[in-house]
């Protein structure tokens, strides 16, 4: 299963765990804490890393499943966790077990 969401719900994931984490001062490792200025100021942003990659990132997991070797893999490309859900739940309904 590929679950590929939308470059404005990744983001807004991004956003809201990155507020949190400022906003509560958690410690991710070590006694590291995101700031406001390494969030989204820094070249190291994970916004800007986030905003660099999309693209090249669904260009590159197409590419590696549209090749040969890869051609006995069953593929679903889901855009929404919902959709995934779905399928999933429609999957335990067709084996009658918990996938």
């Amino acid at each position: 299963m590929w679950l590929d969401p939308p470059l404005r719900v990744t983001l807004a994931r991004l956003w809201r765990r990155s507020v949190g984490r400022i906003r509560s001062r958690e410690e991710l490792w070590n006694g590291n804490r995101e700031t406001f200025r390494n969030t989204f100021v820094s070249r190291d942003s994970l916004f800007v890393w986030a905003l660099k990659t999309y693209r090249r990132r669904k260009r590159i997991y197409r590419d590696l499943l549209a090749r040969p070797e890869n051609a006995h893999l069953e593929v679903h490309h889901f855009t929404s966790a919902a959709d995934g859900d779905r399928w999933l739940e429609a999957q335990r309904e067709l084996t009658g077990s918990r996938i």
